[in-house]
This record gives structure tokens, sequence and C-alpha cells, in this order.
């Protein structure tokens, strides 16, 4: 698989892991007010220490969210293209309908040749040349497409 389809391919699971960082860190800054923080029923003095702490840790945490938000809907795009591809190469015969299955089931549920081959019910074997010749039609089909479209 050549760099650029490799690229295409793999960024929804690169963006999934960019997601569950963020997810990550949200949940570090929301325990990180936790162990400090005062009684439910006291009030929250402003321009307080414990008040500036506890509204940047609110800032980040918005910040942190919104990003949360963006890597979510770009991921979503990552996944609309690669399904775009797919029935695109179907539709114009370039792929097998079996063929496309593969490449959905191992780019888009992230599953693994072994899992595909055993709910399929095919061999390991055929699912490896089935993935094989629809990358090959993905690497041809990209590579008519300046790199720009393809990374956005």
């Amino acid at each position: 698989m050549n760099e650029l389809t490799r690229e295409f391919m793999e960024r929804p699971a690169r963006l999934r892991r960019e997601i569950q960082d963020q997810k990550e860190k949200i949940l570090e800054i929301k325990l990180s007010a936790l162990p400090r923080m005062r009684a439910y029923d006291a009030p929250l003095v402003q321009g307080s220490y414990q008040g500036d702490r506890i509204e940047r840790l609110v800032q980040a945490k918005i910040k942190d969210e919104d990003k949360l938000d963006e890597l979510l809907e770009e991921r979503r795009e990552a996944l609309d293209q690669i399904r775009e591809l797919l029935d695109d190469l179907q539709d114009a015969g370039e792929i097998t309908p079996e063929e496309r299955d593969v490449l959905a089931l191992r780019y888009i549920k992230r599953r693994s040749f072994s899992w595909i081959a055993e709910k399929t019910g095919r061999g390991l074997s055929t699912i490896f040349r089935r993935h094989r010749s629809g990358i090959e039609a993905i690497e041809a089909r990209l590579d008519e497409y300046p790199r720009e479209n393809v990374e956005n």
C-alpha cells in the first residue's frame, strides 16, 4: 500500500486515537478540580485563589471539549469519504461487492482480517486477496486526484 493510500485509509483510526487522548485530557481536568474543592454549600469567592483556579480549569475544559467536537466531526468526515470512495469504486465496477465489504469492515469497522474471514465464511487468503485487490483500485483512484483533495 502506498503512503497516500495508507494515510487516507488510516485517517479515521488516527483521529480515533486523538479523540481518546482528548477525552482523557478532559477527564484529567475534571478530576484535578475535585481533591481541593470546597464544600458544596460554601460560597465561591470570586477573585480567590480557589475561584481563579476553578475558573481556569473550566475554561481549559471548554477549549478541550471544543477540540474534541472538531476531532469527532473530522473523523465522521473521514469515514464518509472512505464510504463514498468505496461506493464510487463499486458503482464504477472497479471493485466487487465482496472487496468493498472487506475494505469497509477493515477500515470503517476496524475489524481484523481473521474476524472478517470468520464472519464471512471465507478463507483468510481470500480475504487478503480481496483486500489487496481493493487497495490497488483505491491507489489507482487516489493517484488521479491532487494530494490536497485527498487530505481534506
